[in-house]
């Protein structure tokens, strides 16, 4: 296995790849609230938001309820247990929140790409507390992947970053470690999509530190550390559905590139030309005088 070192080089090489696929789906979220959502938002006047109407729209036609299950036996003897395991399975998906999920990966997918990651943990939002299952949806601005790989089958390693309390990693990992500078980005710097709501910079309440979850694809192992401190926290054997821990969603595939076409990126061109014009016009109509009849 290679070092957290090696590691940690591959990654920032991945994100720095990444960088314009991370701005371009800023810039598109800024696009798509507006100039009214924050101050951060769209810097331009959006007179018809043909963004939004097109987001919405789909969201709704691809995840409009939570999904189901149903479990069934040719065996006479075995249909009531099927039909009550019918019932303790669909109790999950709520209380996991699954739809709530469905619905923030399909609307992630139509910007850039919907990731979510999977697992066995509790209810609790630190990892590894409790035994149920767990969707959570990874934004892409946390994302990375192995950008040396030309396909999904080639992919080396992909995980993502969070936050956690520095309490809560003694806490959980026993790990003692000193707490980063909060800004609620990404070590590099790059503005995500988060910043258009609480700005660049925040004072957390309690300190916090940036780690990040990476699965090693030939390992098999889910690799957790401190990006700052560059120090590891856990390896553990991925025990889960075959494949990766992170399950993508995406519309349409690109030959020969890892990353696809996303939707938003198709109608951003003329989502702008369309507000140019609706711009252009409602000046043109501010500044028009009419002399009356003398």
């Amino acid at each position: 296995m290679k070092t957290l070192e090696a590691i940690h080089e591959s990654i920032e090489d991945s994100r720095r790849k990444l960088e314009f696929t991370y701005r371009e789906h800023v810039d598109s979220v800024e696009k798509f609230v507006g100039t009214h959502y924050k101050e951060n938002g769209s810097r331009k006047a959006i007179p018809t938001n043909l963004l939004e109407l097109a987001v919405t729209i789909y969201e709704r036609l691809l995840a409009a309820r939570t999904p189901k299950c149903r479990v069934s036996t040719e065996s006479p003897e075995l249909k009531y247990f099927a039909e009550n395991f019918t019932i303790a399975l669909n109790q999950i998906p709520g209380e996991i929140k699954l739809g709530d999920t469905i619905r923030q990966a399909v609307k992630s997918a139509m910007f850039t790409m919907g990731v979510v990651k999977v697992g066995i943990a509790g209810t609790d939002p630190r990892p590894n507390i409790g035994d149920e299952p767990f969707v959570s949806l990874v934004n892409i601005d946390d994302y990375f992947v192995d950008m040396s790989a030309r396909s999904w089958n080639e992919i080396q390693f992909e995980g993502n970053e969070y936050w956690m309390d520095v309490d809560t990693i003694n806490a959980v990992y026993g790990v003692n470690l000193t707490a980063d500078d909060y800004a609620g980005d990404s070590d590099s710097g790059v503005k995500q999509a988060n910043a258009i709501t609480s700005g660049e910079a925040r004072q957390p309440l309690y300190g916090r530190i940036l780690l990040r979850d990476v699965y090693l694809v030939r390992d098999n192992v889910m690799l957790t550390y401190a990006v700052k401190a560059k120090k590891e926290i856990r390896r553990v054997p991925w025990d889960g559905p075959e494949g990766t821990p992170y399950v993508k969603l995406w519309y349409s595939d690109v030959p020969g590139n890892l990353m696809p076409l996303a939707p938003v990126s198709v109608w951003k061109d003329l989502h702008e030309l369309a507000n140019q014009i609706y711009r252009k016009l409602a000046k043109q109509a501010v500044s028009k005088k009419r002399i009356p009849p003398s």
